[in-house]
C-alpha cells in the first residue's frame, strides 16, 4: 500500500508491515513491565491482567497467521492459554515467532471467517474473507485492547514512555500531528487548561 501526502510518495507499507511495527511495540510494553505487574490483576480492568490482555491479542493473532492449518479463521476457537497469560517470555517468544510466520506468509489471498454472534445455540456463519482483511481486523483489535492496556497500568500510576504509544488510533494520532499536538497531551475525560 503506498502513502502519498502533497504528491509526493512517503513510504510504502503492506498491512503485515503495521502488524509487525504493532508486535514490536508489544514487546517493548513486555520489556517494560516486570513479571509480578503482568499479572497483576487491576480492578479497574475487572480484575483482569495485563498478561491476559496480551495473550487475546496474540491469539487473535495466530488465529489469522495460523489459519492455514485449519479451514477457516475462527477467533473464538482460541486456546485462551493460561501459560501464555502468565510469561513474559513466552509473549515474546510468540511474538518473535509470528513474525517470523508474517515475512514468510503470501501476499494477501482470500479465506473464510467463521463466526458466531449467538448467545445461545451455535448460529455459525460462514464468511468470505480475506488474508489481509483479518490481519487489518485483527491489528484494529489490538490497539483496541493496548487502549484498555494503558487504563489498567495508569491506573496503578505505571505510565513510562513507551505506554504513550499504546492504544492510539493511527487515524488520531494523524489528527493531533495535523493540529501541532502530541498523542501525550491526551486527556480523555478532563478538561484542557
Amino acid at each position: 500500500m503506498e502513502y502519498v501526502s502533497d504528491s509526493k510518495l512517503i513510504f510504502t507499507m503492506s498491512v503485515k508491515d503495521f502488524v509487525i511495527e504493532d508486535l514490536l511495540k508489544i514487546y517493548d510494553l513486555i520489556e517494560a513491565i516486570d513479571d509480578s505487574l503482568f499479572v497483576e490483576q487491576l480492578p479497574i480492568l475487572s480484575n483482569a491482567t495485563i498478561g491476559q490482555h496480551i495473550r487475546h491479542i496474540m491469539e487473535f493473532y495466530q488465529a489469522v497467521v495460523n489459519r492455514v492449518k485449519r479451514e477457516a479463521v475462527c477467533y473464538d476457537d482460541r486456546r485462551r492459554d493460561k501459560e501464555l497469560e502468565g510469561s513474559r517470555d513466552k509473549v515474546k517468544s510468540l511474538i518473535s515467532q509470528l513474525q517470523l510466520q508474517l515475512s514468510q506468509t503470501e501476499s494477501d489471498h482470500p479465506l473464510t471467517l467463521k463466526a458466531s454472534y449467538a448467545t445461545e445455540g451455535n448460529g455459525i456463519l460462514w464468511l468470505a474473507s480475506s488474508f489481509e482483511r483479518e490481519l487489518a481486523y485483527t491489528l484494529e483489535h489490538s490497539i483496541h485492547h493496548q487502549a484498555m492496556i494503558k487504563v489498567g497500568l495508569r491506573s496503578i500510576s505505571f505510565d513510562p514512555e513507551v505506554v504513550h504509544a499504546l492504544g492510539v488510533a493511527p487515524s488520531t494520532v494523524r489528527f493531533y500531528q495535523d493540529k501541532g499536538r502530541h498523542t501525550n497531551d491526551l486527556t480523555y475525560g478532563k478538561k484542557r487548561n
